[in-house]
């Protein structure tokens, strides 16, 4: 626990529990308020926390979510349960951002000592800014406004309705401006973003990014059905937006818990989906380093069950397929954030993946599951393992019984952050085509 103005930060990792209260329980337990209350419905509704109230004091379970929740008499830190210049780097590798020095020595910080969402925002500044300077997409736009100068089309209909002397004609016209939806959602999601941050820089570059983007473009709310016509939107012309898109929907879809709780104390609430994150960065991993002849599908749907009348068969949906150049599938990867060398491997999980290699069975006879080795800095899992826990430092490999003609296993390995960025660092094909199958071997 840290203090800031007399105001506990408690802090626990992802996928573990905290007790405050209780005989055996080193914090007390602090009171939840009303507002409190609030913001655990909305916790709990989006299964981004849960909060038992005992007859000792609080339970608190974390799960996928990291990131800072500010209670009005206390806050909780769930830190990522990996080193924190891993969690920096895999931002900046899966969002494309080439500078995240604004905060010093930032690997070795506890995520109290900074907002996740920060790394988030300096990564929209930085594509915006980089937009702005080559130059805001345009596109063209139909008007009608009346005009004294004809200008495009006469609205003859509208003129028919309104018979008489005039000085001005109704005319339809395209007007190419910057004023366009892409360029609405990056104002949008910058003022978003100025209120999610308290870093003096990064409000600086803010501001100095909206009044650019103000000069010509109209401000929006941003929603789900903005976000859905913004992607629609996207074409050979301004596919270079995405990234900036899709960080500000991620700002978007987590910042909507500040309004449930105070933001009075230390940072506002702010959680990150790690599940999420670590399955783009699997997925971009995955197509950087694949030799030639193979390729990576993201999103693949399987049919596999057959439903009775009336009723629509379920399709599974793995991660990632990795196919050959004859289109043949090689191997089923999935992405898990959760932490298999310190805890076991859920049944679910093994349940799940054995069925994506029954459906539709590659050629290896293997399907994957990449999760995230939890070493620390001192290489011992933040002290996190019992005395005496082995750690599967190559994972696991189930095999699967019952399946004649069809051999397959179901593999659960560990990714070396550590050798990830020196592998993706080398400019040898070799080295990134052997750590490609090490991945999936």
């Amino acid at each position: 626990m840290s203090l800031a103005a007399a105001y506990p930060v408690f802090r626990v990792d992802a996928w573990s529990t905290l007790h405050l209260g209780g005989p055996e329980a080193e914090w007390d337990a602090p009171p939840l308020t009303h507002r409190d209350y609030l913001l655990l419905a909305k916790l709990h509704q989006g299964n981004r926390l849960e909060v038992r109230e005992t007859r000792h004091g609080l339970e608190i379970n974390t799960g996928r979510y990291i990131g800072y929740i500010a209670f009005e008499h206390f806050a909780v830190g769930i830190r990522p349960g990996i080193d924190h210049r891993h969690l920096q780097r895999m931002i900046q590798f899966t969002y494309g951002i080439d500078d995240l020095d604004f905060y010093p020595h930032l690997g070795e910080a506890p995520v109290e000592d900074f907002p996740i969402q920060d790394l988030l925002i300096k990564g929209l500044v930085h594509h915006v800014d980089g937009l702005v300077r080559q130059g805001l997409f345009h596109d063209y736009v139909e008007r009608q406004e009346n005009l004294a100068a004809c200008r495009g089309a006469i609205v003859f209909a509208q003129v028919a309705r309104n018979p008489g002397a005039r000085v001005e004609l109704p005319c339809r016209f395209e007007d190419r401006t910057a004023d366009v939806l892409v360029n609405r959602v990056l104002l949008g999601g910058l003022a978003l973003a100025r209120r999610l941050t308290r870093n003096p820089g990064l409000l600086g570059d803010i501001g100095r990014l909206q009044a650019l983007l103000g000069a010509y473009v109209e401000r929006i709310s941003l929603s789900d059905d903005v976000f859905r016509r913004a992607y629609r939107e996207l074409t050979r012309l301004n596919v270079h937006y995405r990234p900036a898109i899709d960080l500000c929907y991620l700002l978007l879809r987590e910042a909507t818990l500040a309004e449930g709780g105070t933001s009075s104390h230390h940072f506002p609430t702010f959680l990150l989906d790690m599940a999420q994150l670590f399955e783009r960065f699997i997925g971009k991993l995955l197509k950087t380093l694949a030799p030639p002849g193979l390729r990576v599908v993201d999103q693949h749907t399987i049919s596999y069950y057959t439903a009775p009348p009336g009723q629509t068969a379920p399709r599974l949906r793995p991660d990632f397929m990795i196919r050959d150049e004859e289109g043949r599938l090689v191997t089923i990867v999935d992405s898990k954030y959760k932490f298999f060398d310190r805890r076991p491997v859920d049944v679910g999980d093994l349940y799940q993946l054995t069925i994506y290699g029954l459906a539709d069975a590659p050629v290896t006879g293997r399907v994957v599951a990449l999760y995230p080795a939890s070493t620390g800095p001192a290489g011992d899992g933040f002290g996190l393992l019992p005395p005496g826990r082995f750690r599967a430092r190559r994972g696991y490999v189930y095999g699967v019984k019952g399946t004649p003609g069809r051999e397959l296993q179901v593999v659960f390995r560990p990714v070396d952050l550590d050798r990830v960025w020196d592998v993706l660092q080398s400019p040898e094909p070799a080295v990134r085509a052997a750590f490609f199958a090490e991945l999936l071997a």
